[in-house]
Formats: C-alpha cells, sequence, structure tokens
C-alpha cells in the first residue's frame, strides 16, 4: 500500500523515532494563552541529532498537544519538532482582527505562528533538539489552517522567518490571498461540512507559487487531525515537507518523492491516501518554474505532475496590544 523502499507494509508506517512532548511559556503570545507545546523526538536513535521545526496552529477552541496527541508524535517520529501555540484558542482578543465571514478575532491569528519561530530561535529553546538552519515549515486544522495560509502568503515569511513549506489541514477560511513561494499542500475532505472543500480549491487555485498539492480524501471529515484522526494525514503531510524542508527525496526506508509525485498505488494520488475525490500535485515536469527562482535545495528535482479525478469506486491508477473586544453573541463550532 506505502511507497516504501523494496519493502512492504498492511499498515500506515511512522519513523523511527519516539517522543515526548514539553510545555513552555511564551511572553511575546497574545495573553489568551502563552503556553507553547513541543513534541519532538527522544530516545536513543535521536541521540545528538537535530531536526526542523513545524509550526502547527490549532482550531477554534482546540488546545496545543492536546488536541492533536497522535498527529504530533506521528509528525514527531519522522524528524520533527512540533511547536504548537495554545494561544487564540477563541480568537485573539488582544490582537484583534476579523475577517469578513469568519469568527471574530483570527485575523492575525497567524502571527502566532511568527512568534513561535522567533521563540524557537531564541536562548529560551536552547534545550530543544531545533535545527535553526533547515528552514521551516508551517501547519494547521480549521481556523490554524487558515493562519497557515496566511503565514504562507506573507510577503516576510521565507525572508524572515525561514518558511520554506505549508500543510494546511482543513483549513476554514473566506480569505484567499495568493500564496507566491512557499510549496504548499492542501488538504481536505469529502465529509467536512465545517470547511468544505470548495474552500481548499478556491485558495489553491488563487496561489501563483509552482509547487502545491491538493487532497481531497473520500468521506474524511474536519476532525481527521483530532478525534477521527487518519494516521496518513501525517505521514503524507511528513512527505510534503521531507521534499520543500529538508530537501530529501527519499530517507528512512521511504521515497518521500514517490509519495508525493508518483502514480503508484501506494502514492498519495493512487490510493495510499485513500480514495480521492480529487488529487493534484503540481508542477509538471516540463513547465518552467514560476519566480520567484527557486533554492539550490528546491532545484534538487521537478517532480512530475500527478492529478487523479476519482469515481465512487475507482480502479487503481496504472501507473494584529488593545483592550479586549466583546466577544460575539454566537458560538462558533469550527
Amino acid at each position: 500500500m506505502l511507497h516504501l523502499l523494496g519493502l512492504s507494509a498492511a499498515t500506515v508506517p511512522t519513523g523511527p523515532y519516539s517522543s515526548t512532548t514539553r510545555h513552555f511559556t511564551v511572553k511575546t503570545l497574545d495573553e489568551s494563552n502563552q503556553v507553547v507545546d513541543v513534541t519532538f523526538p527522544t530516545g536513543a536513535a535521536a541521540a545528538g541529532k537535530q531536526f526542523p521545526l513545524i509550526s502547527y496552529t490549532h482550531g477554534l477552541s482546540d488546545h496545543g498537544e492536546a488536541s492533536y496527541p497522535k498527529l504530533f508524535s506521528d509528525l514527531a517520529s519522522w524528524g520533527y519538532v512540533i511547536a504548537a501555540t495554545n494561544s487564540c484558542q477563541e480568537g485573539c482578543f488582544h490582537d484583534c482582527k476579523t475577517l469578513p465571514d469568519d469568527p471574530p478575532c483570527f485575523g492575525n491569528y497567524y502571527k502566532e505562528s511568527f512568534k513561535v519561530i522567533e521563540w524557537a530561535r531564541s536562548p529560551a529553546a536552547a534545550s530543544l533538539p531545533i535545527n535553526n538552519t533547515a528552514g521551516v515549515a508551517v501547519a494547521g486544522h480549521s481556523m490554524g489552517g487558515q493562519a497557515a495560509l496566511l503565514a504562507a502568503a506573507d510577503a516576510t515569511a521565507r525572508t524572515e522567518y525561514g518558511i520554506k513549506a505549508a500543510v494546511m489541514h482543513h483549513a476554514y477560511t473566506h480569505t484567499y490571498p495568493s500564496i507566491s513561494e512557499v510549496p504548499f499542500l492542501a488538504c481536505t475532505g469529502t465529509a467536512d461540512a465545517t470547511a468544505p472543500p470548495a474552500m481548499a480549491e478556491k485558495f489553491f487555485s488563487a496561489a501563483s507559487v509552482s509547487r502545491k498539492g491538493l487532497i481531497n480524501v473520500r468521506g474524511a471529515n474536519h476532525h481527521e487531525p483530532t478525534t477521527d484522526y487518519r494516521p496518513e494525514l501525517a505521514l503524507f503531510t511528513a512527505a510534503w515537507i521531507k521534499l520543500y524542508v529538508d530537501g530529501v527525496e527519499a530517507s528512512e526506508g521511504m521515497s518521500w518523492r514517490g509519495l508525493i509525485y508518483g502514480t503508484g498505488t501506494d502514492s498519495v494520488c493512487g490510493g495510499g491516501d485513500g480514495q480521492m475525490a480529487e488529487c493534484t500535485m503540481l508542477p509538471k515536469a516540463s513547465e518552467p518554474e514560476a519566480t520567484p527562482t527557486p533554492t539550490a535545495v528546491e532545484e534538487s528535482f521537478y517532480p512530475d505532475e500527478a492529478r487523479l479525478i476519482a469515481s465512487p469506486s475507482p480502479s487503481p491508477s496504472p501507473e494584529p496590544a488593545e483592550e479586549p473586544p466583546q466577544r460575539a453573541a454566537v458560538r462558533w463550532t469550527i
């Protein structure tokens, strides 16, 4: 089922690292909650090593690691430090900006991700095994998925924060900025009635960056990263980050390029992530690179496009500090 190098597996694999979680207070975060949960690789296999950072933003009413324990441990198993803010659970009421048709005070939520990245570079995080020279990924779920979207679209994403990849899990948004530089993967599902696939499709289409992916899994719902967790979500999230942050096509016995850009039954579009309503991975190998000019690491491969529009029963593929505002009376459940 999965793209292992010379191996086969009946279940979704995890990586070679065990993990643990620590909790830190970061005074620069919104005053709603200034705790950051950090899940990172541990054990003999991780001794002496440093790993790239994933700054993860939670959904409305969700928490950091407490809401995503399986997702974070699975990502850490592949060699990542996941730093998840607990701020802005009901909105960033000390830095309130509300976007059209969205819950109040989430318009500047994406800046919390930037604060986490800055903290991770500081002496306060020196005890953690973070490789601050590798680059960073931003990811998030629901309102946090929108935060990842806005962070990736920000003009300073790469130059000031070193963001080299983004992954949006069931992003809830009515704002569709164009991501022009950061390669991103948008994950949604046909059973998501909260953040319907049309949201992901709109920001995917609005993006001008040449390297982007969209997966719409049949039956996957809004809680795929949390209570209805699917381990495939972590695997293909890790695969995308391996390609664009780590800059590797294969490691730990896995072909990351094959998982993302392959067309076999173990690839994301070929069946490895289940049945798809839509699955698009860009660019084509023959397409010229879009500006800006990619870095040397990014130029290490030019993946083929993979695109499948699945039938109901598909056959395998042949090959922004003010006083906190009053909360709105409406109760959002995003």
